[in-house]
């Protein structure tokens, strides 16, 4: 919708457009096919097969976009989703299935609304298109070109420019920092958007668009004439002219545009090139949007109607020919009646793939990437023309670059700005990447940034998602995507020699966890010193802080001829270059604020002046230092010489002026506690919630609850915290990782009391926030959401997973999952506190643990969605307190007469205590046995079964080994846990404390008769028995001792390949050969192993046997080879015929395995170098067989 109009009235004209000749440019058709996979054109299955959506203000857009569909579907087939209040008209747009959505009204917050709506129930949605009419700047601020009415304009993005403070005497200052305003379209847009923007894409767009505009008369049954220059109130004299299109920046905004001069100087400020008032709303679900809308007046006081119907089909015409050139990141998915060609096995891989996508998209890294700044033109230049950057890039030396920094230096910036303009994805390289942060888990886990690289790769390109990966991953299970070995071997498979250049880029990683960056550095050091090709094309980027001043003991990787660079310059020259363009990022920030401001040329160029004149400048105390001074409206010569003067000298210092001008500071604080402790980014929507639970008691339900409208919220954040909390894609976080080590006090901090008393003395928010209170405001928070009436009384509907049940409630995904953590870690109602609180903490905690109640079943399937196990049955409320080791709440059982202390759930049958005891709760395992030693517990209560096996014949004591929990080791082996149990594949506890090489924990176990065989013997015999069970988890846990050799042999002379090979289990086979086990051509496991493979057509696991080193021969090779008659051979035949020896190719030409047929690998191994000699023989051979016994 135009920002500076009402909709058309109903009287409107009929619609006719006479559009101009198209643009004669012989070359552009050539270079801009569509790119798109041609499918049938059939109705796709549900809505999930929707990968475009349009959205359009008023009736007026809509129609004409409705009439641009190439197919329309019955809109009652695919419904919506509940409480969706939008309407759709769904069809083809080119080789796309298009939602149009019908809004309601107009405005950024409709348009939001509507967005909501279509994100719920179009859940794939890859590109949303805000088209229709808007007002125009009458000329382009950057090129200079005029913008005439019928023009159609595209967004390159979007300013909302009446967001901002309203100040006293008339002065209005837009927020303007990089969080404030929305970021640029995703990496893929631009692309497309930079090869229209070409002299032939710009051809090409003309050509479309008179295209389209020919056949739209004969598709309306309304029909209006383009209104023609004499209707242009601002050209009138310039003559009639082809509707052109325009890229660049749009204001988007809820103000109606329509003063002239208010126009200019937001054109000026702001270099936009048009006005609208949906794109803003739009872009908050749809970050991957953009806005078509076609020009039917200039935002000024001059309006006139007549050009609506023209501009919205001029609007419609360029979206089509947009579409006609987009191409999805996966084709839309087959009709029905081309799937009904496809075979099973296409089906099934295609299966496959999606499930495996799924489970390796552990993280928004596309998210993580852009909370990080776009870099200031000219800047990181220095970088990209370094000598070692250039060696790097063009692989003369090595294949890792070390980038180091100092804290605020811009190595996340620069990181951000190589992945998209540097080193982007093109035809022959492939660039993929992870950002740690030490806010959340899952943004310091090495094995989820190889989930989230693995992703970025088979998304970009999915033909490196083989065979041989998938077949890991369905022998591997869920554990393919926590395993680091297995995802580190999956990402050097893909990398082989067809893959072209994969780039890794890893920001930060001083901030992930110490043992995946140990595994990180072994895994390259180990690919460096390897002698094979295997990853050759694979290249790392990492950036990191410099090692003397990583908090966590951080060490360099310690590869051979590593090249470092360090960003703050290692000889004068370097220095000088990377003063210059801080100096760059100063002078584009001060012109900035100037703007913003309104400040005089004078005035600029002395804040410029002085904040130069600062040594030791780094980018983050430039933004910091900014920030205070932008918030200053009345600022004037003489307080930029005040500011000036007294600039902070250190980041602390910026921060702690930031905070102390929060305008309230207990809410700042609040704010922050509930930032620094949560798990997980909160969204706006559910940091409005826990800030209102914070402020206020008493909440029963969500209609208690006063929630502020989203932007309202959005503005008190920034006006609470300033620049140190910022908003990337409605996700809340912290500034920089120097904000959280600012504000928290770190574990076990040591220092010289006098400097502790000084530095509180000048600073009132450094270490404020002790984890322990932060911790306590959100356990508060969640347990009093989790008590709301609708999740007790309100019944669940049983079609809904638990997480689609927790997309209708605001908040229940995160107090769902994570209550409990924030319970232990605030230490209230734990460990028999004895406080008021914490009595009625407790109490509160029962209630939600009632397993018998529907509260309790709703948080608790939640949760365990989180799990990656099968939800247990029969989970009482005793098994629920241990499991999340709520200590205090045993006491209280008695009265609620459950179930016993045995009681075991019906999935693992695991008790009470052996849920603890994995889980490490020392104290409640200590309740638990304590137990046994009272009288109230010899009445109430059976005694606790101290040993009691579940299903794998495991004990307590077992999982408290193999979670290395030592206290609850020495725990239950004081109260009498027996140490000689083994489980069904004959492991004790000692042997898994020593397969895990925790010594003091092997130890304990000695002293109480724990058989004490040697180390080696423990491991051998285990290894053995866990391969004929097919215990793959503790088959790796051995291997990983380097104790045992994976071609060992037992008594028998037997080896443990051949074991897992009598009992198929293909997971154990799979790891002993990556393991280093041998396959001799005589041996009977290899000729098996053959056997299985190609029967079965599995290619990968036939590949894997021969670069195992299996060498098939078989004894009538002479025979197929010399040409002798078939009947002179059938005795031989016939006294050697059995599958070790002849089957295998047998099967394979038999059943149509082609494939294996072509290996390379069978061709050599065979020795056959005349196959198609060969192959008419065996088929004959086949027949003899079948006539013979």
């Amino acid at each position: 919708m135009n920002s500076d109009k009402e909709p058309a009235s109903s009287e409107s004209t009929r619609i006719r457009i006479e559009p101009n000749k198209a643009i004669n440019a012989h070359s552009a058709h050539d270079l801009h096919q569509p790119s798109q996979l041609q499918w049938n054109n059939s109705p796709p299955r549900d809505r999930s097969d929707f990968e475009i959506a349009i959205i359009c203000a008023l009736p007026l857009e809509a129609s004409v976009v409705g009439e641009l569909f190439d197919r329309r579907y019955d809109d009652q087939v695919y419904g919506k989703a509940q409480g969706d209040s939008n309407a759709y008209s769904t069809g083809v747009i080119g080789n796309h299935n298009v939602v149009l959505v019908h809004m309601p009204d107009m405005g950024k917050v409709a348009a939001a609304t509507a967005a909501a709506c279509l994100h719920s129930s179009f859940q794939n949605i890859q590109l949303a298109l805000t088209v229709g009419i808007c007002g125009a700047a009458p000329f382009d601020p950057q090129s200079g070109k005029d913008i005439h009415i019928g023009d159609v304009v595209i967004s390159e993005g979007l300013i909302q420019y009446d967001l901002g403070r309203q100040y006293p005497n008339n002065i209005f200052m837009r927020k303007d920092t990089p969080r404030d305003n929305l970021p640029r379209p995703r990496p893929k847009v631009r692309a497309v958007l930079a090869k229209l923007k070409t002299k032939q894409g710009l051809c090409w767009l003309q050509n479309k668009l008179s295209e389209h505009l020919k056949v739209l008369p004969q598709k309306l049954t309304e029909t209006a004439p383009q209104p023609g220059a004499i209707e242009d109130e601002l050209f009138a004299n310039g003559g009639v002219t082809n509707p052109t299109t325009h890229f660049g920046l749009i204001a988007s905004g809820d103000t109606v545009m329509k003063s002239e001069e208010d126009r200019d100087f937001i054109i000026s400020r702001d270099g936009v090139i048009a006005f609208e008032m949906e794109g803003a709303g739009v872009w908050e679900k749809f970050p991957h949007s953009l806005v078509i809308k076609g020009v039917c007046d200039y935002a000024d006081s001059h309006k006139n109607k007549k050009w609506q119907d023209y501009a919205a089909t001029t609007a419609a015409a360029v979206t089509k020919a947009f579409l006609e050139h987009w191409s999805t990141d996966t084709p839309r998915a087959p009709s029905s009646d081309a799937r009904a060609k496809e075979s099973e096995e296409e089906r099934t891989r295609r299966a496959k793939e999606i499930e495996i996508l799924k489970m390796l998209y552990r993280s928004p890294y596309l998210d993580q990437k852009d909370r990080n700044l776009d870099r200031i033109r000219g800047t990181c230049e220095w970088f990209v023309s370094h000598r070692l950057f250039k060696d790097w890039q063009e692989r003369k030396s090595t294949r890792t670059l070390w980038i180091s920094a100092d804290p605020g230096c811009g190595k996340s910036v620069l990181a951000k700005y190589l992945i998209d303009h540097i080193l982007p994805s093109t035809d022959f390289r492939t660039t993929c990447y992870f950002f740690f942060k030490d806010d959340f888990d899952n943004q310091r886990s090495v094995i989820i940034a190889l989930c989230c690289i693995l992703h970025q790769l088979f998304t970009q390109r999915p033909a490196l998602l083989s065979k041989t990966i998938i077949e890991r991953f369905q022998t591997t299970g869920e554990e393919f995507a926590r395993s680091f070995r297995e995802l580190w071997d999956a990402l050097l498979c893909a990398a082989d020699e067809n893959a072209g250049e994969i780039v890794c880029v890893l920001d930060a990683i001083d901030e992930c966890e110490d043992d995946g960056r140990t595994r990180l550095s072994q895994a390259l050091r180990e690919l460096y010193s390897t002698s094979t090709k295997r990853g050759s094309n694979l290249k790392f980027l990492l950036t990191s802080r410099p090692y003397g001043e990583i908090r966590q003991g951080f060490r360099p990787l310690d590869l051979p001829g590593l090249p470092i660079i360090h960003l703050s310059g290692e000889s004068d020259d370097e220095m000088k270059k990377i003063s210059l363009e801080i100096d760059i990022f100063i002078k584009a920030k001060v012109r900035n604020i100037g703007r913003q401001l309104r400040l005089r040329d004078d005035e600029e160029d002395l804040l410029l002046h002085e904040l130069m004149r600062v040594p030791n400048r780094t980018y983050l105390w430039v933004r910091l230092t900014l920030d205070l001074i932008e918030s200053d409206v009345n600022i004037d010569k003489s307080k930029i010489v005040k500011i000036t003067s007294n600039l902070p000298t250190t980041v602390d210092e910026a921060y702690e002026r930031i905070l102390s001008k929060s305008r309230n500071l207990e809410e700042a604080r609040k704010l922050l506690q509930i930032v620094v402790a949560a798990e997980r980014p909160l969204t706006l929507e559910e940091m409005n919630l826990a800030m209102a639970l914070a402020l206020r008691d008493g909440h029963q339900s969500y209609d208690d609850v006063d929630l502020k409208p989203v932007e309202r919220f959005r503005e008190e954040i920034r006006d609470l915290c300033g620049l140190i909390v910022t908003i990337v894609n409605s996700k809340i976080y912290l500034l920089h990782q120097t904000v959280k080590e600012f504000l928290v006090p770190a574990m076990n901090r040591s220092g010289d009391t006098k400097n502790l008393i000084q530095m509180k003395d000048r600073y009132k928010w450094k270490h404020s926030l002790r984890p322990l209170d932060s911790h306590s405001v959100l356990a508060t928070i969640c347990l009093q959401h989790l008590q709301f009436q609708e999740f007790g009384l309100e019944p669940q509907d049983d079609l809904l997973t638990p997480s689609e049940y927790a997309n209708n409630y605001v908040f229940l995904d995160y107090s769902a999952k994570n209550w409990f953590i924030h319970i232990h870690e605030s230490q209230v109602g734990l460990e028999g506190t004895k406080t008021q609180r914490g009595e009625d903490q407790t109490k509160t905690i029962l209630k939600l643990c009632d397993a018998d109640t529907r509260r309790c079943q709703t948080w608790l399937k939640l949760y365990w969605t989180g799990t990656n196990t099968a939800f247990p049955t029969e989970f009482a409320t005793f098994l629920i307190i241990s499991y999340f080791g709520f200590t205090t709440a045993i006491g209280y059982l008695p009265e609620s007469a459950g179930p016993g202390l045995n009681w075991r759930d019906g999935t693992y049958s695991r008790t009470a205590l052996s849920w603890a005891a994995g889980n490490g709760f020392t104290h409640t395992v200590d309740r638990l046995v304590s137990i046994n030693n009272t009288w109230w517990g010899a009445i109430l209560f059976e005694r606790a079964d101290i040993d009691a096996i579940d299903m794998n014949g495991r004990t307590p004591l077992f999982y408290a080994v193999w979670n290395r929990h030592i206290p609850v080791v020495e725990l239950l082996l004081n109260a009498g846990a027996r140490v000689d149990i083994e489980d069904d594949i004959g492991g004790t506890p000692l042997s898994y404390a020593i397969c895990s090489g925790n010594d003091d924990m092997a130890k304990l176990l000695l002293k109480k008769g724990a058989q004490a065989d040697s180390k080696e013997s423990i491991i051998r015999t285990l290894l053995f028995a866990s391969a004929k069970k097919g215990d793959r988890d503790v088959v790796e846990l051995l291997l990983e001792t380097g104790i045992v050799d994976p071609n060992e042999k037992d008594s028998d002379g037997l080896t443990l390949l051949l074991w897992a090979t009598f009992h198929n289990h293909k997971t154990v086979i799979s790891l002993l050969i990556k393991a280093g086990a041998r396959l001799d051509y005589k041996g009977i496991e290899g000729y098996i192993l053959f056997c299985r493979a190609v029967s079965e057509g599995d290619e990968s696991a036939v590949e894997q046997l021969f670069e195992a080193g299996l060498q098939p021969k078989y004894p009538f090779y002479e025979f197929l080879t010399s040409g002798q008659p078939i009947g002179s051979i059938v005795p031989e035949l016939r006294n050697n015929y059995n599958t070790e020896i002849l089957n295998p190719a047998a099967w394979a030409v038999e059943k149509g395995y082609e494939r294996i047929m072509e290996m390379q690998q069978w061709c050599e191994s065979c020795l056959i170098r005349k196959w198609q000699r060969i192959l008419p023989i065996l088929s004959k051979l086949i027949l003899i067989f079948s006539t013979h016994d």
